[in-house]
């Protein structure tokens, strides 16, 4: 025997809110912000951005979406693959860029969804 349809309903919802990422299936990021001491080398910028990926991103299984200059940059933060960051996740980025001697200030924002949250 078939499933009835309130049970097809219900399971068609889910479905329809796990491709659109809504409800239970909303993923959560953060958006970050910062500021150099004094404008970089390209070479300098370069090897701080290559920790700040390879040492916090990739090494937490984090992504960074995002940009920027040899001043400053932005974007946001979120879990490699299908999930949410934390606040443990914002207090791990927040300490890791204010040990960075390079950085004069930072920003770390709210918990946001990601697919719908950021303008």
């Amino acid at each position: 025997m078939g499933a009835d349809r309130a049970t097809i309903s219900v399971s068609h919802e889910k479905t329809i809110a796990k491709k659109l990422h809504q409800g239970e299936f909303a993923e959560y990021g953060f958006s970050i912000w910062f500021r150099f001491n004094q404008e970089l080398t390209e070479e300098e910028s370069d090897r701080l951005m290559d920790r700040f990926l390879d040492e916090l991103m990739e090494a937490n299984g984090l992504q960074f979406g995002g940009g920027g200059n040899r001043k400053e940059w932005d974007g946001v933060v979120a879990i490699a693959g299908r999930g949410s960051a934390s606040d443990e996740h914002r207090q791990l980025v927040g300490a890791w860029l204010g040990r960075q001697t390079a950085i004069a200030e930072y920003r770390i924002g709210d918990l946001q969804d990601v697919w719908y949250g950021f303008e």
